[in-house]
């Protein structure tokens, strides 16, 4: 298990997704695994998201069977994810 966990909720972000998760792998530290969630985004977002979870094993992407908004998102997350929501 990593040391950090950073919990993304993405909803029709690709503007600043790229930039945002860049900024999180380039830090010194390096022991985190970043759950990326996509909230039924409809733009790019789902797209970027699982090319960059291809290029670090530490990205791990997981999506929403429908639009949840922030707080049932972050909830689902805290729960570590469980599929049939």
């Amino acid at each position: 298990m990593k040391q950090v966990s950073i919990v993304m909720p993405v909803y029709n972000g690709e503007r600043y997704l790229q930039e945002s998760i860049n900024s999180i792998r380039s830090q010194s530290f390096q022991d985190w695994e970043l759950l990326l969630i996509n909230d039924c985004s409809t733009d790019n977002s789902l797209k970027i998201m699982e090319e960059l979870e291809k290029t670090d094993e530490r990205i791990c992407v997981y999506s929403n069977f429908k639009n949840l908004k922030l707080p049932r998102t972050l909830n689902r997350a805290s729960g570590r994810l469980p599929e049939n929501i």
